[in-house]
């Protein structure tokens, strides 16, 4: 097993092999990387020793341990930065506090900034209850709800071709598969990764599906298959064809597209094209808001999308559906007194 001194204390890298010195480098380098951060830490390569949870630990103490240790037990990097965003302005505001001494008011109104979204007073607030839970520190903290994007961010199929025509070659020449990889986003409801990373070896072709093995719930039991429509099928198709092997939507350098490269891109094409996008929106939003006003059941979309449920889609679509619905409805019976009275 491989120890690396982190914060003046060993700590075990979860790597056994001896003879893989480069692996626990890798390790050691994402888990320092993940907890030093200038913004709260005074000396960032002289951490403090963390002292057992009930010995009273400040705020500052508690963060850095609270970091090291999720990424020691193999969380994302990407989520043990996001834990760093959120908790960057908590200890700035709280660092010398003890941590089991705040109370719910004073974290609530920390967290009641007017230049924060409630989404963000509602992500950071969680954020700040997964620390106190890890802490075991009892408390309950009220969180705002957060806006529904979902129908704002939903673009008609006129506007989505209008963004596909903004999209500009990239700096070394070429779109890549940009534009198919929005399609598919489109056609399937998936995560943005979901597609980016899609090889020709993953997919069922018979049955025109994908079951992925690295997906967003998998390490909360979940299952995540994508099915394909027909024009989806097409362009994979088509893609298989042209590819052969590995990535199916590969950069003009036949790597993967990262999450902030298909950012990046949409949003240079909403400047250019006029048309407010985000991948999400002009995917996954558009996606579930079609399959509800078309009538699919609010079930079958939460599974088609990968969630474990419905409280996603009720959150933030259902009454897309069922205003949609209701609407279809009434015009029919408007329709069919007219034409009773004439």
């Amino acid at each position: 097993m491989w120890y690396a001194n982190v914060g003046g204390k060993q700590t075990a890298l979860g790597v056994t092999d001896e003879s893989d010195e480069a692996g626990a480098v890798a390790v050691y380098r994402r888990l320092t990387e993940s907890i030093t951060s200038e913004d709260f830490l005074p000396n960032p390569t002289h951490l403090p020793t963390p002292p057992p949870l009930d010995s009273g630990l400040t705020v500052q103490v508690a963060v850095v341990t609270f970091l090291a240790k999720s990424a020691l037990r193999g969380i994302k990097q990407k989520t043990v930065y996001d834990y760093r965003l959120a908790l960057n302005p908590f200890v700035a505001e709280f660092g010398q506090r003890v941590l089991h001494t705040l109370e719910a008011g004073e974290v609530e109104r920390w967290a009641d900034r007017p230049h924060w979204s409630q989404s963000t007073q509602n992500t950071y607030l969680g954020v700040v209850q997964t620390l106190m839970k890890w802490a075991k520190v009892t408390v309950t903290i009220r969180r705002p709800a957060k806006e529904s994007r979902g129908a704002d961010s939903v673009l008609a199929d006129e506007q989505f071709e209008k963004l596909l025509a903004g999209i500009r070659s990239s700096p070394r020449g070429g779109a890549g598969d940009f534009k198919p990889l929005l399609i598919l986003l489109r056609e399937t409801g998936a995560r943005p990764q979901e597609i980016a990373a899609l090889t020709i070896e993953q997919v069922d072709w018979p049955n025109a599906s994908v079951r992925l093995k690295e997906h967003k719930t998998r390490r909360h039991g979940g299952e995540r298959i994508i099915h394909f429509s027909e024009r989806a099928m097409a362009i994979l198709q088509a893609h298989r064809e042209r590819h052969a092997t590995g990535l199916l939507f590969p950069t003009k350098c036949g790597n993967r597209y990262k999450a902030a490269t298909i950012g990046d891109r949409v949003r240079d094409a909403s400047k250019r094209s006029g048309v407010k996008a985000t991948a999400y929106g002009l995917g996954r939003h558009s996606f579930c808001t079609a399959a509800l006003v078309a009538g699919v059941p609010d079930a079958v979309v939460a599974a088609l999308v990968g969630h474990k449920g419905t409280t996603m889609l009720h959150r933030h679509y259902s009454h897309i559906g069922e205003n949609a619905r209701v609407m279809k409805a009434a015009i029919e019976q408007v329709s069919k007194a007219k034409g009773k009275a004439g």
